[in-house]
């Protein structure tokens, strides 16, 4: 393959292949990956076969359940991962300083845009391609055709392109991975849910509408084109619009004319970032470091002083920084006085930016109160958009608290101060402490107006037939933020005391976290259709405790009333899930502040022969206990 690149001219695609192929990681990714996949396909062909009974005709026709559940495990693959892998692609050139070389030899901007997009781009397709076995196992089933499979491989590879590209532009648009990272999830949500997101605030259609009409129409989602030119910028709705809508009713060759042009908008998209990408490539090779969310702030504050200063308010400050000096707490006041992040009116502008949305969400809801589909949707899915935003924040923001330091060469001299470690770290996570609180307040809006919409609108709605009591979701949602909140901020914290690189230890703690929310799950479920239970899967009390091993599963139960199906007592779930996972935060905290000079590096771990030497044999106490009697008695011989 190498010898086939260097014959078309590829030399960086060729080096950046090198290089992945040289590392372990690379291969221990590609195995967990597949290994995952192939446990969630699993999951997902059992419960379809269990059901078809031992009648071998009764397998005829589910095939296509299989598929498109299999289709989906793909999309979400690439949507997770995929940004990960390729936000560093440039971002690692910059800092090493080892972009401007790139520049010094004969490729030119395009080339070298298009070779490490093709670095990507390449495994990705490999890890594709690794489900057309699973692809022709369901055709076997019946309900799949070769359409339906070249649809699906259609639309999978011009995902990966358009999502690859995003990427690929934050990281030639900003200087730090992290910052990519975070601006693609960003971008790629905008891109997907702006347009849908806009026309339902705007003119009261959208997602719900989108649903109905697909619930009701003969020919299914294709049938009304105006939702469809909403999402097409989403590669899995265009995908299910081709498999369930007008793809029915066509002729093979108009299929396959029809998805080229339903792919258009994703390749737009697409070639749109690579743009951009080629744009920023030498404009931002060279930037210094700077904090582009400082700046950001800076700017609002120089907007807002602009407007205070006016005959009514003449330049009132309700709130005025302190500026005494630090005799108790430096770490602490350098976080929560210096750090753009920490400070009080910086903190105000994230607590805004979060809670507006969720008011503008509460009062268009609260505008169209007679539907209460629409009205329960649109709250939940505000909800769930509210706990990923405030996850995200946390986690990056803990993680590298000691990372940057190292990063910033730093920590040295922050280790010089006359200080304990575990004092240390409590003052270190004093301005993330105060940025939770600031994502927590905009949560608990969403979870208190929740309650009361899906207690007082639901129940007239549907004549009190609904599982949903407001006092067991309130208390559920709160215990929630009460434990997830400090076990994020733990968990993020060991992860940047353990790894040295930021942008490695932003990324192993969103890795993490994912992992934490989706293999139990997959290990769970797959094992219990193995050996335990051949029926339908999440239907057992004993089934449900187990799931508890997944933070998201709670969750599920309890935005979706779930929490009555799956147990004779409802707050069971919630208990355990509380016990668990606050024993696992308060172990982890306990954990990390023992160890803190070891994990911060003042002292390295002692071996097995060090540690016993530190006792003394024939008295089983500690060696200096020892050697200060010793050192005692001498002293009153002399005496």
């Amino acid at each position: 393959m190498f010898a086939v690149l260097s014959r078309f001219g590829l030399p960086l695609l060729r080096k950046e292949l090198l290089e992945q192929a040289a590392r372990r990681r690379t291969y221990i990714v590609r195995v967990a990956y597949a290994t995952l996949f192939f446990l969630a396909c699993l999951m997902i062909i059992l419960p379809e076969m269990s059901r078809a009974g031992n009648s071998p005709l009764g397998v005829l026709g589910i095939g296509r359940h299989i598929f498109i559940a299999i289709v989906a495990w793909q999309f979400a693959g690439i949507y997770l991962f995929l940004p990960a892998l390729a936000c560093s692609v440039l971002t690692i050139e910059k800092e090493r300083n080892t972009l401007g070389l790139l520049f010094l030899t004969k490729l030119g901007p395009w080339t070298i845009i298009f070779e490490k997009l093709l670095s990507r781009l390449l495994p990705m397709y490999c890890l594709i391609f690794c489900s057309l076995p699973l692809l022709a196992f369901c055709m076997s089933f019946g309900g799949v055709n070769t359409v339906d499979v070249f649809v699906a491989v259609w639309f999978l590879s011009l995902t990966a392109f358009q999502i690859c590209s995003v990427a690929v532009a934050c990281s030639s648009f900003f200087r730090t991975t992290t910052a990519a990272l975070l601006s693609c999830y960003a971008i790629m949500f905008i891109m997907g849910f702006g347009l849908p997101i806009s026309d339902w605030l705007i003119f009261d259609r959208g997602l719900s509408t989108f649903i109905r009409n697909s619930m009701g129409s003969p020919l299914g989602i294709g049938a009304n084109y105006s939702e469809i030119v909403l999402f097409a910028f989403i590669g899995f709705i265009s995908f299910i619009v081709q498999i369930e809508g007008p793809m029915r009713v066509m002729s093979p060759w108009t299929a396959m004319w029809f998805n080229l042009i339903m792919g258009i908008p994703l390749v737009a998209a697409g070639l749109f970032a690579l743009l951009i990408a080629r744009i920023c490539l030498v404009r931002r090779a060279f930037l210094p470091s700077k904090n582009l969310v400082l700046n950001l702030l800076r700017v609002l504050d120089r907007c807002f002083h602009f407007l205070n200063n006016n005959r009514v308010t003449r330049g009132i400050v309700v709130i005025k920084e302190s500026s005494a000096e630090p005799y108790f707490s430096p770490i602490a006041w350098r976080e929560t006085h210096k750090r753009s992040l920490g400070q009080t009116r910086y903190l105000i502008r994230v607590l805004l930016a979060l809670e507006v949305p969720v008011l503008l969400v509460i009062i268009s809801v609260m505008w169209r109160s007679s539907d209460a589909f629409d009205g329960g949707a649109s709250i939940i899915f505000t909800t769930i958009l509210v706990w990923l935003v405030s996850v995200l924040l946390i986690t990056v923001t803990s993680a590298g608290l000691i990372a940057g330091e190292r990063g910033r060469q730093t920590l040295d001299i922050l280790l010089t101060l006359p200080l304990e470690g575990r004092r240390i770290i409590q003052e270190k996570i004093a301005g993330v402490q105060r940025l939770a609180w600031a994502c927590t307040l905009p949560l608990v809006t969403s979870v208190l107006f929740e309650a009361q919409w899906r207690d007082i609108v639901g129940q007239r709605a549907w004549g009190g037939r609904t599982n949903f009591i407001w006092w067991e979701y309130l208390l559920t949602e709160l215990s929630m933020v009460a434990i997830y909140i400090p076990l994020l901020i733990w968990l993020g914290l060991w992860i940047g005391l353990k790894v040295k690189s930021p942008t490695w230890a932003t990324l192993t703690a969103l890795v993490v976290v994912v992992a934490w929310c989706i293999v139990p799950l997959v290990a769970i479920l797959t094992f219990w259709q193995l050996f335990i239970s051949s029926g339908p899967s999440i239907e057992s009390e004993g089934l449900a405790i187990l799931l508890q091993l997944s933070p998201v599963f709670l969750f599920y139960q309890t935005e979706f009333d779930s929490l009555h199906d799956l147990s004779s007592t409802p707050l069971l779930p919630m208990i355990i899930n509380v016990l668990l996972y606050g024993s696992c935060m308060l172990i982890l905290r306990a954990w990390v502040l023992s160890s803190a000079d070891q994990l911060l590096g003042r002292t390295k771990p002692k071996t097995r022969v060090e540690v016993s030497n530190d006792w003394d044999a024939e008295t089983s106490t500690p060696s200096y206990v020892s050697q200060l009697a010793t050192a005692a008695n001498d002293d009153n011989s002399h005496a």
